[in-house]
């Protein structure tokens, strides 16, 4: 969970300390499967900005519930509040 939670506070404050320094430290944090899927960070950076996630960025809140877990998988439920309305997203880990 402390790694979504980190994310997510680097998303909520993603220009502090730098510029988009909060969606660079998610994309850190991505396997380097997803990173190939997803990336460079430059493409990256412009699906976080897109409407299917900019809510995420400079969000005023967030909730993080534990759905399941198991020693392969995590579920975390999260809902994000910005100035204007609430999220729901499912977040899925698989621990190595």
């Amino acid at each position: 969970m402390q790694v979504v939670k980190i994310q997510l506070r680097g998303l909520m404050k993603n220009d502090n300390p730098s510029k988009d320094s909060g969606i660079e430290q998610t994309w850190e944090f991505a396997h380097p499967n997803n990173q190939r899927y997803t990336g460079p960070i430059d493409k990256f950076k412009s699906m976080l900005k897109g409407a299917s996630y900019s809510m995420l960025l400079n969000h005023k809140e967030h909730k993080v519930v534990e759905m399941y877990l198991t020693n392969e998988v995590a579920m975390y439920e999260v809902t994000i509040m910005d100035e204007n309305k609430k999220y729901l997203y499912h977040f899925y880990l698989i621990i190595f």
